[in-house]
């Protein structure tokens, strides 16, 4: 037991401990960037791994940058990681993934009168089938939507 007590003390005097060096250390707004995207709801995970996807925004990354990525109707955020990148595409690497909101059934999000749908800009709106007029938008998720269509569904 001596023996390996007396190796160990040999080896830490023989091994130079580094030092850190003053361009090893930043803030981390310096040294990386965090970006928030927003994807409609037709994007898919396959489409945002796809190197391809970033070729008009990938210019602004940098090697280990964070994007976050959020559907439009807040259902789903992946986290990503850019491994590496150049001028017209991106590596990412997904790091997580974050499942929100209520789950509606389909069936609930459609009557004989009125469909749910996503509308970025109006958020969920109801649309009556027969004329594909919004007649109530503004939900902040599919359950309100879905609750405003059984409300009113009342023939």
């Amino acid at each position: 037991m001596a023996e390996a007590e007396r190796k160990v003390a040999e080896d830490a005097v023989e091994r130079k401990i580094p030092t850190l060096l003053p361009d090893g250390i930043g803030l981390a707004e310096s040294k990386r960037h965090d970006w928030v995207v927003s994807v409609s709801m037709d994007t898919t995970a396959d489409d945002i791994l796809d190197p391809a996807f970033w070729a008009h925004v990938c210019e602004h990354f940098v090697p280990l940058d964070t994007i976050e990525v959020r559907w439009e109707d807040g259902s789903l955020i992946h986290n990503l990681r850019v491994l590496w990148c150049e001028r017209t595409y991106a590596n990412v690497k997904l790091v997580s993934i974050e499942k929100l909101g209520e789950i509606v059934p389909k069936s609930d999000l459609e009557s004989k009168r009125f469909k749910a749908e996503w509308r970025s800009n109006l958020k969920w709106t109801v649309i009556r089938k027969t004329d594909r007029q919004i007649v109530a938008s503004g939900f902040h998720d599919k359950a309100q939507a879905a609750a405003w269509i059984a409300d009113n569904d009342k023939v």
